[in-house]
């Protein structure tokens, strides 16, 4: 089982996710990998791309796997190019899984029937970042294996997975458009948290990835995982102000998040030093935490990019 949540906003796009992963009857892991980055070869027309799965392990890597594998190859020159290739990776997954149970000749309504008792679902996120980066828009979308249809995610997030159902309540509780990027990413932590308590079937460490909102002249088409230390000071945060977060009003929540945001206290916890740094002349894999958001005066609209 899994809870994996989506969520897009003027300011950037943040993944969330719980770890455990559940093989066979009796092998369990809770440090397992639901959110993947694929690199984009022509980054100046898209992102990174983060993925989210959830369901069968083996479908979802094999579909994770083939994904990486277009990507390399695949010319990114549409601004839906990413969800082309998954739904290919899919189509792809698809027609190997029956040629590997000899049941290419079965009906329609057979595959169909076979494929839905595969409950794996995936979510995909990535910016475009339009003509010459005038107007980088971040994209979401959710699909199930089983239909290979790419649902367009217009109202700012989703989730996926045996926690889905609780996460959707939680996010229509909790979630406020545009309250800024570190609050956003603490409401997707809270939220993760919530289900892992109520869903034996989630549970592990929770897993954060952001893809910031570029801006020109710093333009970023990294995503990063938030560091695992940072994620549980986090936690141990969030706890504090929990008896206001309980009570549902999204004034109330969302003003106490913003408060703990720009607390010293919490600033102290998330900027102490957790990683050991990178080896010389690589980048790092790991974000710091972003307190707050672009400086005000940032364009909505950024300058044109030289050529």
């Amino acid at each position: 089982m899994t809870i994996a949540i989506g969520i897009i906003s003027d300011v950037g796009i943040t993944f969330a996710s719980d770890s455990q992963m559940t093989q066979g009857i009796d092998q369990k892991s809770l440090k397992s990998k639901k959110i993947f980055c694929i690199k984009t070869p022509k980054m100046q027309t898209h992102s990174d791309l983060l993925l989210a799965i959830a369901g069968d392990v083996d479908i979802a890597t094999m579909v994770v796997d083939k994904m990486e594998e277009l990507c390399k190859t695949c010319d990114f020159d549409k601004p839906s190019s990413p969800v082309d290739i998954l739904r290919r990776a899919v189509r792809e997954v698809k027609k190997e899984i029956l040629e590997a149970q000899d049941a290419t000749n079965a009906t329609i309504d057979e595959r169909q029937a076979y494929f839905n008792r595969l409950p794996t679902s995936f979510i995909l996120g990535f910016y475009d970042y339009g003509y010459k980066y005038q107007n980088p828009q971040p994209h979401l979308y959710s699909m199930k294996f089983a239909w290979g249809i790419a649902q367009d995610i217009k109202d700012g997030w989703c989730a996926i997975g045996g926690g889905g159902i609780l996460a959707a309540f939680l996010m229509d509780i909790f979630y406020l458009k545009d309250i800024g990027q570190t609050p956003t990413a603490m409401t997707a932590i809270y939220v993760v948290e919530q289900v892992k308590k109520a869903d034996l079937h989630c549970s592990g460490e929770t897993q954060l990835w952001r893809i910031s909102r570029p801006y020109y002249p710093s333009i970023s088409h990294r995503a990063h995982k938030q560091s695992p230390a940072i994620v549980e000071a986090t936690i141990k945060a969030l706890s504090k102000i929990e008896p206001d977060l309980r009570v549902g009003f999204v004034d109330l929540t969302t003003g106490a998040l913003k408060t703990l945001v720009q607390s010293a206290e919490f600033k102290a916890l998330v900027s102490s030093p957790t990683e050991s740094p990178p080896p010389s002349g690589q980048s790092p894999d790991v974000e710091p935490w972003l307190i707050l958001p672009p400086a005000p005066g940032h364009p909505s609209t950024p300058p044109v990019a030289p050529t």
